[in-house]
């Protein structure tokens, strides 16, 4: 018997109905950011039905601003710490082995309220998101080059085009809400 383990670097040679292995990784740090993501499964590996990526968040942070996505679902699964959810008035405190599912079109943002840092898994069907995530860090590293900062017009215009290639709609105006209710920093 023969198996196959399937790095980063060789997924995309594989073709979508065949049997995969991905080996373990060492657990996700925050870094200097407070937030870090690794792509663990690319959607271009599974034709696009599935991929998934791991984020590691640092204590107190505030993940994304509130969100909806017209057509991703999405499915957290926590590997360490204790994960915040919100989804449409609702907040979901997901242990470490715990699940929580976002489906299309409610309005969602995750945090970590707690002292400790947070690891999850967050796997997307039917869409290619993590190449979101991907162009999302690149144009945020963009903005923090810039000397206007993240309201440089032509980063904004770059977020709203991802966002609009995606289904994304990002609700801004509800970010304060979260870092003073929850006692976040973001």
């Amino acid at each position: 018997m023969t198996t196959t383990c399937i790095t980063p670097e060789t997924a995309v040679q594989v073709l979508a109905n065949e049997p995969r292995l991905w080996p373990p990784q060492s657990p996700l740090d925050p870094g200097p950011r407070g937030v870090a993501i690794r792509v663990l499964v690319p959607g271009k590996a599974t034709g696009y039905q599935y991929a998934c990526v791991e984020t590691a968040l640092a204590p107190k942070l505030l993940g994304p601003d509130p969100h909806l996505h017209h057509t991703l679902d999405e499915l957290s699964l926590v590997l360490s710490g204790t994960l915040s959810v919100y989804v449409d008035g609702t907040v979901y405190e997901v242990p470490a082995g715990g699940m929580q599912l976002r489906p299309a079109g409610l309005v969602h943002t995750f945090f970590n309220a707690t002292d400790k840092p947070v690891r999850f898994a967050d796997m997307f069907f039917n869409q290619n998101f993590d190449e979101y995530l991907e162009e999302y860090f690149r144009i945020l590293e963009a903005g923090d080059r810039s000397p206007l900062g993240h309201g440089d017009p032509a980063i904004v215009r770059r977020f709203a085009e991802l966002d609009e290639r995606f289904g994304v709609v990002m609700f801004h105006d509800q970010r304060q809400h979260f870092l003073d209710t929850y006692g976040l920093r973001g």
